[in-house]
């Protein structure tokens, strides 16, 4: 696939949203330091996903056909069982399973959801009584992040939605991890940025808050205009601190 990444500078405006107040503007340009802790990776293709634990994958697991359902050994075979009566509440696929990783102690699976937005696992672990299912659900992919936090962004609907001719978007970014109610508006990292024939994959993440210990009440939006390098034309935008991409025109969880 044709990608880029970002090469100039990214400009960006914080204005936190809560309480029904907003701060000031600030700009903030991107220097080559913080882009390259902003994306720890040249190429969107190469960002590694998680579901919270268990094993890490790209999208290119994807690109091939499902592996899992053929998969030898005991593992497999556990697998199998499993999938053959599964919870009733989940809507697990018989098939398009992948296998994300495995090692001596643990296996994770992953599957696209009826729908293709959102992905569904299945954990196996290796107990003193064998292999057996761990943990099975919703994934909840999210980009690792080496030192910073993840954040969710989406279209603020109170702006004028982006014209093809524009280059530049308003968005709304939430931290993701518990920040005992603290606005991330002076910790928000410069987005990491890939331009693409078909979308614009944009990544938000977050300096941790001061402190070990956060509690979890829920964590404010913060308002931010990026200004793009190049005018949205017919391209998606897209949250690439997901798996699959997030969709901006929904609302924020």
């Amino acid at each position: 696939m044709n990608m880029r990444r970002i090469a100039a500078g990214v400009a960006f405006a914080v204005l936190t949203v809560g309480c029904g107040e907003q701060s000031p503007s600030t700009t903030v340009k991107a220097s080559p330091s913080n882009k390259v802790e902003a994306s720890p990776v040249g190429n969107a293709a190469d960002l590694l996903f998680s579901c919270g634990s268990g094993h890490t994958f790209t999208a290119a697991l994807f690109d091939g056909p499902s592996n899992a359902e053929t998969l030898n050994g005991v593992v497999g075979d556990v697998f199998r069982k499993f999938l053959a009566t599964p919870p009733p509440d989940y809507g697990f696929p018989a098939q398009g399973w992948y296998l994300a990783g495995a090692d001596a102690s643990s296996a994770t699976f992953v599957a696209r959801d009826a729908g293709g937005q959102e992905l569904l696992t299945i954990g196996l672990a290796n107990h003193a009584v064998g292999w057996e299912v761990d943990n099975y659900g919703a994934c909840g992919a999210r980009v690792v992040l080496n030192g910073l936090g993840n954040a969710d962004w989406a279209l603020d609907q109170t702006a004028p939605p982006p014209l093809a001719t524009d280059s530049h978007f308003v968005a709304l970014v939430r931290e993701v991890e518990c920040a005992s109610g603290q606005s991330s508006a002076t910790r928000i990292v410069p987005p990491a940025i890939w331009y693409e024939p078909d979308r614009i994959l944009v990544m938000f993440s977050v300096r941790p808050p001061p402190g070990q210990l956060q509690t979890c009440q829920g964590n404010p939006s913060s308002r931010v205009v990026v200004i793009l390098d190049e005018p949205i034309g017919d391209r998606q935008l897209l949250d690439a601190g997901r798996y699959p991409p997030g969709d901006p025109t929904k609302p924020l969880p």
